[in-house]
């Protein structure tokens, strides 16, 4: 029975490591800055969806205009004693919809 012989590391191989790890480090600190924002841009982004919509269509997905800002505060965790931990399951994310042959963007039209 032969063991596997582990190859020679040289001065360039652990600069490579080191180089690899600092990516990583890099990597997760941006994503730690980034992520707030991408949430807020988020948050803005449902809020001025849902704002849009007038009070007809508010009515017809069971929303008042007044329940907007709770929504929006469910929806990312920042409503008081609520965890940032995601999505809760009862918020649907609207989009624009498509037209019969997915070709053109309805924006007049939302679909969930």
């Amino acid at each position: 029975m032969t063991t596997p012989i582990e190859p020679i590391r040289t001065v360039e191989d652990y600069l490579q490591i080191a180089r690899d790890l600092r990516a990583a480090h890099i990597r997760k600190y941006l994503g730690l800055l980034v992520r707030p924002v991408a949430v807020a841009f988020r948050r803005a982004a449902m809020r001025r969806q849902l704002d849009r919509l007038d009070d007809r269509m508010l009515a017809d997905i069971g929303l008042s205009r007044g329940d907007i800002p709770g929504l929006v505060a469910r929806a990312y965790g920042t409503e008081p004693g609520r965890a940032v931990s995601g999505m809760p399951a009862d918020v649907i994310w609207l989009v624009p919809s498509l037209s019969g042959d997915r070709a053109t963007v309805r924006p007049d039209r939302l679909a969930a």
